[in-house]
């Protein structure tokens, strides 16, 4: 069993974890039914059908997902964490405490917006601002 960049919770005994598992990939790509000759160009190309198999790590249940099932289960689950963490209130304190950023153009160097600005704390410290215009 091999690793998943994204922790996908088993949808059949909603305990466990689903692990892409390269040998039942294989094996499926490989059934009569799903091994089509004619579609070899793809396969020597590297492009297999669109999904993996993955194993649950407590139950041993088999579920086969693509790239774009596996991306939606993830945004919907991020975003259940948004709500509820909103809910709770701790979401709100982050957004509050945070300060707007002012920027200070002086035209010295590229600046920390790459357009020649700097915050005020790096512009108070700045000492290229009192360079002469000629270098």
């Amino acid at each position: 069993m091999e690793n998943s960049f994204i922790r996908i919770k088993c949808k059949f005994c909603e305990k466990g974890e689903m692990f892409y598992n390269q040998s039942l990939t294989f094996y499926d790509y490989s059934l009569p039914e799903n091994f089509v000759l004619d579609d070899i160009t793809n396969l020597v190309d590297g492009i297999l059908n669109e999904y993996l198999v993955y194993e649950c790590n407590y139950c041993g249940s088999i579920e086969k997902l693509t790239y774009k099932e596996i991306e939606k289960n993830e945004r919907h689950r991020i975003s259940q964490l948004v709500i509820d963490s909103a809910a709770r209130g701790e979401i709100e304190s982050a957004i509050n405490s945070r300060k707007p950023t002012a920027l200070i153009y002086c035209g010295r160097c590229n600046g920390a917006n790459g357009k020649g600005a700097c915050p005020i704390s790096v512009y108070k410290k700045c000492e290229l601002k009192w360079l002469p215009n000629e270098l």
